[in-house]
């Protein structure tokens, strides 16, 4: 027993300064009992075992607060997906182009002189709709085709002499950007073409919906 108690210890100081696995270690003292001496290597094998118990409990075990940091992390991924997904819808909102001004059973606007702007944001049809085309809204949408305006860079504008922005009322829009324009039947409002030849800015009215 002496024996046994003695390579037991030899294994204990083998564990604790071997720089490789200590179950190869043990497989080494185990080497060195006495041919014939079951008792010694019964006592080693137990020994493996409860080291090898001792390396799967190890490795079974995480540390809870590695899961929470990896928990946090997938919660800042979905927020910041939120954020894209947002900024997409905010895009979609601000299209701009030519549009269709439907009437309905009435009117769809409220200023003659400038269907354009005073045209009510829920008259629009959405982009790529059946009446968001110039032919469908003439005929069946019962409609005004805009096309745009023609912004003049007068003293005391806006950097963008196309700047609009819906009015307090949300019934259309007000000019924030150059205070002198050309819109609807004017000439050089006719085409984009038109306004450069008078030395204006074409632009383009948002022509979503906004219910």
């Amino acid at each position: 027993f002496a024996a046994v108690f003695a390579l037991a210890v030899g294994c204990a100081i083998s564990w604790a300064s071997s720089e490789h696995d200590p179950l190869e270690a043990l497989n080494v003292e185990e080497d060195a009992c006495a041919a014939g001496d079951e008792e010694c290597s019964l006592s080693l094998r137990q020994l493996r075992g409860e080291q090898t118990s001792a390396s799967v409990a190890e490795h079974k075990f995480k540390d809870p607060e590695e899961d929470e940091g990896e928990g946090d992390d997938d919660d800042d991924d979905e927020k910041n997906d939120g954020d894209d997904e947002g900024d997409d819808e905010d895009e979609e909102e601000m299209v701009r182009g030519e549009f269709c001004c439907q009437h309905g059973q009435g009117t769809g606007h409220w200023d003659d002189s400038d269907v354009g702007a005073s045209c009510y944001p829920s008259s629009k049809p959405e982009p790529s709709d059946f009446c968001d085309d110039q032919s469908a809204c003439d005929g069946e949408c019962n409609g005004t085709w805009i096309i745009g305006f023609c912004a003049y860079n007068a003293t005391g504008g806006s950097d963008d002499p196309c700047a609009i922005e819906l009015n307090p009322l949300g019934t259309g829009y007000s000019y924030t950007g150059s205070p002198s324009r050309d819109v609807m039947n004017a000439s050089c409002a006719a085409s984009e073409s038109a306004c450069g030849g008078c030395n204006g800015t074409f632009c383009h009215y948002f022509k979503s919906p906004i219910y």
